[in-house]
């Protein structure tokens, strides 16, 4: 499904939207029946019918069908003329949609500054979702010049209707003082707020203000608390971490079993610190049974996106013939990519085999 256009956008417009905008008229409402029904022809008649008379909802639905291509091909650029149309009307939505057009570069040339100007103009009409966009395009200076203290606004005006990922975002910025004052209380009370809602990035830098005790006591059991409600989510990151937290009793009983399975998730999930704990437990037999060749195996998946120590292992089983065909020439490429990141050990390896 296109993240960017969804049908139930029109249930959206019926609770959200302002009084004059949000009491369709019947053909709209009739229309949107029909695409419930996934009767799309009957559907795109009437909604055609009614956006041509110029209805702004009726001129979006419109947008998204072509947009989405429900029962008929998708037509970005006759997507874009019904978003604009209703946008012009200032249809809050219909200008988010037009935005992300824009952003996309579909059905119109790639534009940020004007995506920029269309969120914008959505964002001000008071919904959390285009202001809380508009905060991520200030601070990250997308299709405007960055300004954190624009953006602390964007997402404090978002996280003040509840908005779980405002409340991250704003959050981030009192954790780190962009925008605004650093203040770890405030940070933590959007992280909690956000967190609440099952926000699993939110979770994760509560795990992290707790266990490292940097900016606040350290408290382990409370990281611990947080690094698991994010991990259950399927939170690589936090599952990496609870992997980490078993394996050092950290905040709980040491549990290598335990760790094992969490560090396994972590690494299923992609995060590449945990694939190469996953690695050097099997080349030690912690957790799980020692087997070289699975340790082979998740040192390549952590190398292939980075990992430093990784790249380290899996030149030494290359050198070694331990868990894959004896290689020295590819070794020698592990042990390369490693120096060129910087790393001495690798460095020293290749010195040792005469390499320059």
């Amino acid at each position: 499904m296109n993240k960017f256009f969804r049908v139930s956008v029109f249930v959206l417009l019926a609770l959200n939207l302002p009084v004059s905008q949000a009491f369709a008229q019947s053909d709209f409402e009739q229309g949107r029946a029909a695409i419930e029904r996934k009767d799309y022809a009957l559907a795109y008649k009437i909604l055609k019918a009614s956006a041509e008379g110029g209805d702004a909802a009726s001129q979006n639905a419109m947008g998204v069908i072509c947009s989405r291509g429900l029962g008929r091909e998708a037509d970005f650029v006759e997507a874009v003329k019904w978003f604009r149309l209703a946008a012009k009307q200032d249809y809050a939505v219909a200008q988010d949609n037009l935005s992300r057009m824009y952003f996309k570069g579909e059905g119109v040339a790639r534009d940020l500054p004007e995506a920029a100007r269309w969120l914008h103009l959505a964002a001000r009409q008071g919904f959390a979702e285009p202001q809380q966009r508009l905060g991520v395009w200030l601070r990250d200076g997308i299709g405007v010049k960055q300004d954190y203290a624009e953006a602390a606004k964007w997402f404090g005006l978002a996280a003040d209707q509840g908005n779980a990922d405002a409340q991250l975002d704003l959050g981030y910025l009192y954790e780190r003082g962009s925008g605004v004052d650093q203040d770890i209380n405030q940070a933590i009370k959007w992280y909690r707020l956000s967190a609440a809602q099952g926000q699993a990035k939110a979770q994760v830098n509560l795990g992290h203000l707790f266990s490292g005790g940097i900016l606040i006591g350290q408290d382990y059991a409370e990281a611990l608390k947080w690094y698991r409600m994010a991990a259950l989510q399927g939170n690589a990151d936090a599952e990496h971490r609870l992997g980490v937290m078993y394996y050092a009793g950290m905040g709980v009983a040491k549990n290598l079993a335990e760790a094992a399975k969490w560090t396994q998730r972590s690494a299923e999930n992609g995060n590449a610190t945990g694939q190469y704990n996953l690695g050097a437990m099997y080349l030690r037999g912690v957790g799980v049974g020692r087997s070289a060749e699975d340790a082979v195996k998740w040192f390549r998946r952590a190398a292939e996106q980075g990992n430093v120590e990784a790249m380290i292992n899996l030149a030494r089983a290359y050198e070694a013939g331990e868990g894959v065909k004896q290689d020295g020439g590819e070794a020698i490429k592990l042990y390369r990519l490693a120096a060129e990141k910087g790393d001495a050990e690798a460095a020293k390896a290749l010195n040792r085999l005469g390499v320059k």
